[in-house]
């Protein structure tokens, strides 16, 4: 259960540590040994939210079978979404894919510490313009 539970810890902590985070939210956590889940709301500094969900299992390791962070405007509009739900095996990356606005488009498997990173880009490349 350890693994598990340090697994959400390490999450919690990028979350904590992030400097596009202002607050947050917990909505669930879940453990048992052998299971962990993590539901959040991420407020954001440029007004806009990010929810994540992921959820893991161990097995010799942990082993993340699930996320979703979906990433929304002030009005609570979709800016992008990305998740591995296996519902559009068409894309050359299933199940990993982002929904838009507009399109699903392919994407590689994302982490928290991924998106929160491509989301400071792009909060800096809104900023510079």
């Amino acid at each position: 259960m350890y693994r598990i539970v340090g697994y959400l810890n390490e999450l919690e902590s990028l979350i904590c540590l992030s400097d596009i985070v202002i607050r947050w939210e917990l909505i669930e956590r879940g453990v048992t040994p052998l299971t962990g889940y993590l539901s959040v709301k991420l407020f954001l500094i440029d007004g806009t939210e990010l929810f994540v969900i992921e959820y893991a299992v161990l097995d010799k390791e942990v082993k993340r079978l699930k996320y979703k962070y979906h990433w929304q405007d002030k009005k609570g509009k979709l800016i992008a979404r990305w998740d591995n739900i296996p519902h559009h095996p068409e894309l050359d990356t299933f199940p990993n894919h982002k929904h838009t606005p507009k399109s699903i488009e392919v994407s590689e498997e994302l982490t928290l510490e991924k998106i929160l990173e491509l989301i400071r880009k792009e909060l800096k490349n809104v900023y510079r313009n």
